[in-house]
């Protein structure tokens, strides 16, 4: 029995790894969104009294918020196939780039024939050239 090539990856292509870029730096900014002032407001006198414990506790949250927010995306992702659905569309858009070239091309060379064929019976009844023709 012939052996299947192995399937690639799922989220290999270009797009999914900007996909996967966006997704990391909105995790990012979504866990340190606040302030240090903001974060202090919100802990109140105990962060007046110890400065130091809720800059760490502001970091800490932070952190915590990333990777759960991480974790959590990763697996609707994983469960929606969203990486492949990705690729097929990198796929897709390739093969249609490709098509409108090839298009495009043949319309180019279909052109340019039918500017040469004009060409030619634009000579033929330039009158300056029938009576060269005729004269000799």
């Amino acid at each position: 029995m012939a052996e299947e090539s192995p399937k690639p990856e799922a989220g290999t292509s270009r797009r999914a790894q900007h996909f996967r870029s966006a997704l990391s730096l909105m995790y990012k900014k979504a866990a340190t969104a606040w302030t240090v002032e903001q974060f202090m407001e919100c802990v109140g006198a105990w962060g007046e009294r110890n400065p130091a414990a809720a800059a760490t506790m502001r970091v800490q949250l932070g952190q915590y918020l990333q990777e759960t927010d991480q974790f959590k995306a990763d697996e609707i992702l994983e469960k929606f196939q969203a990486y492949e659905g990705i690729d097929c569309l990198a796929e897709a858009v390739i093969e249609a780039k490709t098509a409108a070239e090839n298009a495009n091309s043949s319309i180019q060379k279909q052109s340019s024939k039918r500017r040469s064929s004009v060409k030619k019976m634009d000579d033929a009844l330039d009158p300056k050239k029938v009576r060269v023709a005729m004269s000799v």
